[in-house]
């Protein structure tokens, strides 16, 4: 089982975005002008690819919540089918 099954992608985002900006802060203290725009552009890419996993977890949720309903509704459309013969 991944830790993206155990924990619950907002948390998982959070430890992520505070690990990468604790790393990269401690780094920063000592950077030039071109190093701080790396920093910069690499903290952009980061929060990019958090938000693309955010957005792909939620609808994941949805797609489930969705095949659940439909599942959901085709068995009572069965039962009803069933009620109606008898």
């Amino acid at each position: 089982m991944s830790i993206v099954q155990i924990l619950p992608c907002t948390e998982i985002t959070r430890a992520w975005s505070l690990i990468i900006e604790i790393v990269l802060r401690h780094f920063f203290i000592a950077m030039d002008e071109i190093s701080r725009i790396i920093y910069a552009f690499v903290l952009l890419v980061v929060h990019f690819v958090l938000i693309c996993h955010l957005l792909i977890w939620f609808m994941n949720n949805v797609i489930q919540t969705l095949e659940q309903m439909e599942e959901q509704l085709t068995l009572e459309a069965e039962m009803m089918e069933m009620e109606t013969e008898f």
